[in-house]
């Protein structure tokens, strides 16, 4: 379901029950002329865009750098400024400042201690699921073995 375009709250809650990556972009400072005022929103994922922060080359180079972040595993807020007329081409010829926030999905963790028979068992059910497969052995024998990739992270 793709929500109304105001809706920057429901998309970004819909990227997150869906586990999609996302990032919630914010016009949070205005200087001259800007195609939106301050408080505009978007939200951002891999291969969609919800809401606006005033179109143009200014969407169109926040949208490169959220979607740079998601491919980048970024955790933490970002802070761009940008003057509209020399570095985007466009008409308004002010400036502004953009706050990207990325939001990744979740990976619930599952520690498993051995790598017994049973262990082994339990790996082949877990490592097909989306989670982050945690697998601890402290015989020396095993520690070769379970240093292969066991699921996606």
């Amino acid at each position: 379901m793709i929500p109304d375009q105001d809706d920057w709250l429901g998309a970004v809650r819909d990227c997150a029950a869906a586990e999609i990556a996302c990032v919630l972009v914010t016009l949070v400072e205005v200087e001259g002329s800007a195609p939106r005022e301050g408080g505009a929103k978007m939200v951002v994922a891999s291969d969609r865009q919800i809401g606006s922060i005033g179109g143009g080359h200014l969407e169109h180079r926040a949208g490169e750098i959220a979607r740079a972040l998601i491919s980048e595993g970024a955790r933490g807020p970002r802070l761009e400024r940008l003057a509209l007329g020399p570095q985007l081409g466009q008409c308004c010829g002010g400036r502004v400042v953009l706050l990207f926030e990325p939001f990744a999905p979740r990976r619930f963790t599952v520690a498993l201690f051995g790598a017994g028979h049973v262990g082994k068992a339990l790996v082949a059910v877990l490592g097909g699921l989306p989670i982050r497969l945690i697998w601890i052995d402290q015989r020396a024998d095993q520690s070769q073995r379970l240093r292969r990739p066991l699921a996606r992270d």
